[in-house]
């Protein structure tokens, strides 16, 4: 910003103040004074992570400059993804609708993971029993998701599971997961609109949310089995007490289950009744249902490069956030919606260690 007096010569040491007005991103050095050549310049100006404009304005920082404000406006573009999910049907074939809700899932979650992971050759490796028996072929970049259309357990139970069976032997991100949904199910969740979000959910946990916490790389779920489970990693955590409105020095976890632990939504989603519909949750519910900054911030914690402006708009204290009760949507408790199989690693030598056996 340039600082001129009534007949146009350059004024130094003006006290002039940039501030953040629109687009979010962050600004340094707000209040310069100008230089000899008239001129104040802001120290740094980082844009948000959503496409968009991105507006700082300059004005006067004291009662010496008159004059109106003047905007400077960027627009930013969305960050490009370098992560790839590749989705397998294992059977039955799809109708367009299905199909289709699968491949929203996937596109959300590639604009949520943006990091490149590393590729690992799995050309001639079986999966198991526990994971399908698949013979696969090729490379995996970056996450291979295998899913099926079965039958589980009959209408009104375990609506689907999912989880990884493969993860890297560095970083234990996962490499091949299983979905599975039970087909006593699937059309009355498509009949009621629900559908999109349990496909989104469940493909969530194969990326590691509420699957890994407890894995030793990470040991970020505490109090497991008990009344008061909670979530510790850093960056979810900062999110939830930011912008989501929470409070408090961990992220509250569900500790509702039925059947005894481990069983049903608890350790391995948030507290419902603190989250309300929010889509990563044990129950879907409610008519809008966000997926958070604080779940978003989860697949930081992991490991994983993410796009915080992909997370939806959210406020525990605010809408989007009342459950069915208080809305016009059906509540979908999603049961025990973890796969119990055991968990490997995989390297790229096809070298196999079990992680964990069954819970």
């Amino acid at each position: 910003m340039k600082v001129t007096d009534l007949d146009g010569n350059a004024v130094a040491g003006v006290a002039v103040l940039f501030t953040l007005t629109g687009g979010g991103g962050s600004i340094s050095g707000a209040t310069p004074n100008t230089n000899a050549s008239g001129i104040a310049t802001l120290g740094t100006w980082t844009l948000g992570s959503s496409a968009g404009a991105n507006t700082v304005t300059a004005a006067g920082n004291s009662v010496t400059l008159t004059g109106a404000p003047i905007t400077f406006t960027v627009n930013a573009t969305a960050p490009v993804s370098n992560f790839s999910i590749t989705l397998q049907n294992i059977g039955p074939a799809l109708s367009p609708a299905r199909q289709a809700a699968f491949e929203n899932a996937r596109l959300k979650w590639q604009s949520v993971i943006i990091g490149e992971v590393a590729d690992v050759n799995v050309n001639g490796f079986n999966t198991g029993s526990s994971c399908a028996n698949q013979n696969l072929t090729g490379i995996v970049d970056d996450v291979l998701i295998l899913f099926t259309l079965d039958s589980i357990d009959g209408p009104g139970q375990i609506l689907g599971a999912a989880g990884p069976c493969f993860v890297r032997t560095t970083g234990r991100l996962p490499i091949i997961g299983l979905m599975r949904f039970d087909t006593a199910d699937v059309a009355n969740i498509e009949a009621s609109g629900q559908l999109n979000d349990v496909i989104l959910h469940e493909m969530g946990h194969v990326l590691g949310y509420g699957t890994l916490w407890d894995d030793p790389q990470f040991n970020y779920l505490t109090g497991a089995c008990s009344n008061a489970p909670t979530y510790i990693g850093p960056n979810a955590l900062a999110a939830f007490t930011g912008s989501n409105g929470g409070t408090g020095t961990s992220v509250p976890v569900e500790n509702f289950a039925t059947g005894g632990c481990p069983n049903g939504t608890r350790d391995s989603h948030w507290e419902e009744d603190v989250f309300k519909s929010e889509v990563m949750t044990g129950f879907i519910s409610g008519t809008v249902r966000p997926l958070s900054l604080t779940s978003v911030r989860q697949f930081q914690d992991l490991g994983y490069q993410v796009n915080p402006g992909a997370a939806d708009a959210f406020n525990i204290n605010t809408q989007p956030t009342l459950r069915a009760g208080e809305t016009a949507g059906p509540t979908l408790p999603l049961g025990n919606d973890i796969l119990n199989i055991p968990l490997y690693t995989l390297d790229d030598q096809g070298r196999v260690r079990l992680l964990r056996d069954k819970k």
